[in-house]
């Protein structure tokens, strides 16, 4: 029985088993990919168009989702600053929402209406103080509330021109 082996079958049955055994183990590895490096990763849907990026930039990064229309819907990233921000835009790509840092690098919401003009900014003063400020469709600043240098409160009402008509501060008395 020993006689009749035939030596090519069993190479064959050897490499095949052993090649078997490499591609199982090269399939486990694929669940870990380690340390990837790249610049930017782009996710894309059934059709081929690009519904997230992943980027680096020289300053820092972004992720970016794109809604069905092909418009940046909402941004997380860094600016040239080095400060964080999320964005968000309306479908015709508007920007409608800044949460981030003001430049006294204080926190900061800012509101935009469809067209992307600021309507409200609620954030850090210069000072390091809290603010809030209401804008109208011509940008001016209509209304603002918060604490002014000397820590006291102050509300301010200006016109349609951003010209200021009434104001009340802290130190004032308050008539009943």
């Amino acid at each position: 029985m020993l006689k009749n082996i035939d030596y090519k079958s069993v190479i064959i049955g050897s490499l095949s088993t052993l090649c078997i055994f490499l591609i199982m183990g090269a399939a486990a590895e694929r669940n870990n990919l380690g340390n990837i490096t790249v610049n930017s990763i782009n996710v894309v849907d059934e059709n081929g168009d690009t519904r997230v990026t992943l980027k680096s930039l020289q300053f820092g990064g972004f992720i970016a989702a794109v809604n069905s229309l092909g418009e940046v819907s909402t941004v997380f990233g860094v600016d040239e600053d080095g400060t964080g921000f999320v964005q968000t835009f309306n479908e015709l790509g508007e920007q409608i929402t800044h949460l981030g840092a003001s430049s006294s690098n204080g926190g900061v919401v800012k509101t935009r209406n469809a067209q992307g003009v600021l309507t409200s900014y609620v954030g850090t003063s210069a000072d390091g103080n809290g603010i809030i400020k209401t804008f109208n469709e011509n940008e001016k600043m209509t209304a603002f509330f918060g604490t002014d240098k000397d820590q006291e409160g102050m509300l301010l009402l200006s016109d349609k021109n951003g010209d200021l008509n009434w104001g009340r501060f802290g130190k004032q008395e308050i008539k009943h």
